[in-house]
Order: C-alpha cells, then structure tokens, then sequence
C-alpha cells in the first residue's frame, strides 16, 4: 500500500523554518512563522501562563477524560468574551483543539447539512483556510479583498460579488481583525453593509477569530463579531487562545454556532455538532484551557494577561510605525505608509519568489512565499536592516 504513495509539495512555512534554522548568519531575521515574538526575538511563556501554570499543577486532582463537548467553563467564559452579555441568542459551543479543527469542524457540520454547500474565501487569505474548507470537500470560491501594493481593502469589488454571484444557503468567512495576510482590517460600515448583504441574500457568515486583542484591544476587536451577532439570523464563529494567551503547543480553541433556535431544537444541533467532531478527534486536550480558565477567574492573573497582552499590541504598532518611517526614508515616498494603520501581526509586500528568494540568500531575511512579513518579528536591533533589504527590493 504505501510503496504507491505519490510525493506531496512541502509545506513553505515548514522549507523556510528548516532554512532558517540551518542559516549560519547571526543576524539572520525570522519573518516568516506567524507568532507573536518580543523584542528579543523569542516566543515568550507570559507571566501569567507561567504562574497559572503552577496552580493548575498544585490543584490538580485528575486527568480523567472530559465530555466531547470539552472544558464547558473555557467555553462559557470565550463565549463571554467573544459575544459580551445581555444578548438573546442561541449559542452553540463546543471546545477545539485549536482554531483550525474548529474551521474544520464548521466545514464538515456544513457539508453535512448542506450537501452542496459553498463557501467564499477572502482573497488573499491564511492559505490553511483553502487547505481545510477543501478537505471538507465544499466548494470554495474567492472574494476580492485586497489588492498586494494598494494598502486598503476593496470594498465595492467585494460587495459586488457577494450581491450578483453568491446564492441564498452560501457561507462567507470573514477574519474578525487582525487580517491575515494583510493586517487590512473591516471597519463599522463594513460590518454594517456584510450583515445587511447576508440578510438580503441569505448568506451565512462564518467569523475567524484567531488575534482578539492584537489589534485595538481585547474588547475592541470583536466589535464587528458583535454587530454581526445583532443583524443576522445565524452565524458561525471559530476562535482560539494560541495568541492571545501565547499558547500556541497547548491547542485551545472553540467552535460556536449562533442561532435563534430554541432549547430543543439547540439541544439538536449540538448533538450533531458532537458527532462530527467525536469524528474528527474525539475530545479536545484539557490543559491550554485549563490555563485560560484558571487566568479568567483570577482577578489578579487577568489584570496581568491582560497588561501583557497589551504590551505585545503596542510593541506591534511600535515596529509598525518605525518600519513605515525607513521605508518612507529610504524610498523617498510614502507609498507603504498604509502599514502603520494596518494591524495585527501581518503586512504584505508586492514581491515576487525571487525577491523574496534574494532577501533570504543575500540578506536572510525569512519572509515566506507571497511576500507575507510577520511584524512581530521586527525588533529595534533589525528593522534598520530588514528595512534596507526590502527597499532594495522594493525599487526594481
């Protein structure tokens, strides 16, 4: 059976990881990978991880399995988070391991009742949201979002399409904040216009959320989630704690169907909600939101994360700033300075593979395919040189 396996593309983000560790250069510059990184270039364990950490350790009294369903404390307390109080809707969730078995879980409930099911992908978008909606065998077609170079989102392109081609039943998926890859986020009038488009059309949407608290603040990045919550009759929302927390290894993340259904017919769409996943995994890992539980409980533990949390945004808009200024300086225009009102981790740049090529042989600098940069891999001992490789670039 195996002998007859045919050979698989690697994975661009595993090449250049592998390339960069072998890299000899000390001042290599890593801006590939997609997590959050400090001014000394690491990938922290917050403070408050460490010490929520410690208690779970001290408290511990089993590792019996939970229910499919997961840890029910994260998932109320996220779905807090995420929704606020005081609204009447029906919510749906199950614990994940991780945000992307939660788009993978969406998809195949989707698939499920809704055998010819579609769903539109923004574009340019995480390339893993096209790798998963496939596996789920819907069909997936493209939006226009951004155009490489322009610095904004283009809006009536993406209104167009959702108004003359999408059909009732369709889903759409929509990045919370944080876009990834442009860091080009919706504003009020977006969400406004999407909900009243879903509304006319009949159209589902099916909300990201993997960088709450990265781009305005905790609260503030969900405003568009929430005004969503308010429009529209029934929504999709996939989230994760890999950011926010910095947990990426611990797999935590939450699947939440909005409805206006009531208790009974609810109770229904959980129970089938379950069966896809008892099909995908069975259970999710307890221990990444166990941590977060323990942090949301404890007033002190939360005061914490949340300075922390904080301190990564601004360090984020910090590079952002001074990366638009160099790049500014050293082209002698202003074209770019669009990525100090952008957000999140990401940014992209009109490169070609062999600028992007070039900057890792000759400079190493790591940025993968598509010409993607992680902000947060900037520090104020590389952005003079990350800056002054990509403007050599930049210029042809």
């Amino acid at each position: 059976m195996f002998e007859n396996l045919s050979t698989l593309p690697e994975d661009p983000i595993d090449v250049i990881m592998e390339q960069f560790r072998q890299d000899p250069n000390t001042f290599k510059v890593d801006l590939g990978v997609g997590v959050y990184r400090d001014e000394n270039g690491k990938s922290p364990i917050i403070k408050a991880v460490h010490l929520a950490e410690q208690k779970l350790t001290e408290n511990a009294a089993s590792k019996e399995y939970l229910t499919p369903a997961g840890n029910t404390d994260y998932c109320s307390l996220i779905e807090n988070d995420l929704f606020g109080a005081g609204h009447s809707r029906s919510l749906v969730s199950v614990q994940t391991p991780g945000g992307g078995p939660a788009l993978r879980a969406a998809a195949d409930l989707v698939k499920r009742l809704s055998p010819n099911g579609r769903i539109w992908v923004s574009a340019p978008t995480w390339s893993h949201h096209l790798l998963v909606m496939s596996a789920a065998r819907l069909e997936v077609l493209r939006y226009p979002y951004y155009q490489i170079g322009e610095g904004d989102i283009q809006r009536e392109a993406m209104y167009s399409k959702f108004e003359n081609e999408a059909c009732a039943g369709d889903v759409i998926l929509l990045h919370a904040c944080c876009h990834n890859p442009t860091g080009q986020d919706l504003n009020g009038e977006d969400w406004t216009e999407l909900a009243r488009i879903c509304n006319k059309k009949g159209l589902i949407p099916f909300v990201d959320v993997a960088y709450q608290g990265f781009a305005e603040g905790y609260e503030q990045d969900v405003a568009g989630l929430r005004q969503l919550l308010e429009a529209v009759p029934e929504m999709i929302v996939a989230s994760t704690s890999s950011k926010s927390f910095g947990i990426y290894r611990e797999r935590a993340g939450m699947l939440t169907m909005v409805s206006e259904l009531e208790a009974e017919a609810a109770s229904t769409l959980k129970e089938q909600l379950l069966e896809v996943t008892r099909g995908l995994y069975f259970m999710a890992a307890d221990h990444g939101a166990a941590l977060v539980v323990e942090i949301l409980q404890n007033d002190k533990l939360k005061t914490l994360w949340h300075s922390e949390l904080e301190a990564a945004r601004n360090r984020m808009m910090t590079m952002r700033n001074f990366l638009a200024r160099q790049l500014e300086k050293h082209l002698a225009d202003s074209r770019y300075n669009y990525i100090a009102e952008q957000r999140g981790m990401f940014s992209i740049f009109p490169l070609n593979p062999e600028q992007i090529s070039r900057l890792r042989q000759d400079c190493s600098v790591y940025l993968i395919p598509g010409g993607r940069i992680n902000v947060a891999g900037l520090t104020s001992d590389n952005i003079d040189y990350v800056a002054e490789a990509l403007t050599r670039e930049l210029r042809i």
